[in-house]
């Protein structure tokens, strides 16, 4: 009569997708961490964090108490060391939906929309080859080795 089966089995199959997809974006930050600590010559670890409206006067913490601050739907991406606090500037800018792609990415002024992980992985190749994300990687890998000392 009301058909409930097949929509399970629809959202069964929807969920199933949605693990392969994560997990291939995943894979891509997986291999990137690993090309990057080998660059910069210590293992590093992608981290994220909630990015937050920046239009109010209140300090973050304070917003953040009062529910003041909205989120802007993008994570921020840096670096950092797992066996220390030091984290890197934000790199980039992502919105990766519950059900995996397309994947949204911003750096600096440029935006890249991946609809599958070889899109992400060439997107990911244009960012690591900018100017501006190796200036980033220069600073963290002095202040690494600064802390290093």
């Amino acid at each position: 009569m009301f058909n409930f089966d097949a929509k399970l089995e629809e959202g069964a199959e929807a969920q199933k997708k949605a693990e392969e997809q994560k997990l291939e974006i995943s894979n891509v930050y997986e291999e990137l961490s690993n090309s990057l600590s080998k660059f910069l010559g210590f293992e590093v670890s992608f981290y994220e964090t909630i990015e937050y409206e920046q239009n109010t006067p209140m300090t973050m913490t304070a917003a953040l108490i009062s529910n003041k601050l909205k989120k802007t739907g993008y994570k921020e991406i840096t670096l950092g060391e797992s066996d220390s606090n030091l984290r890197s500037k934000v790199l980039f800018k992502t919105i990766e939906p519950e059900d995996g792609y397309p994947v949204t990415i911003v750096h600096d002024k440029s935006k890249y929309i991946s609809y599958s992980q070889e899109e992400l992985a060439v997107a990911m190749q244009s960012i690591i080859s900018n100017v501006s994300f190796h200036a980033a990687l220069s600073s963290f890998k002095a202040k690494h080795q600064e802390n290093s000392q």
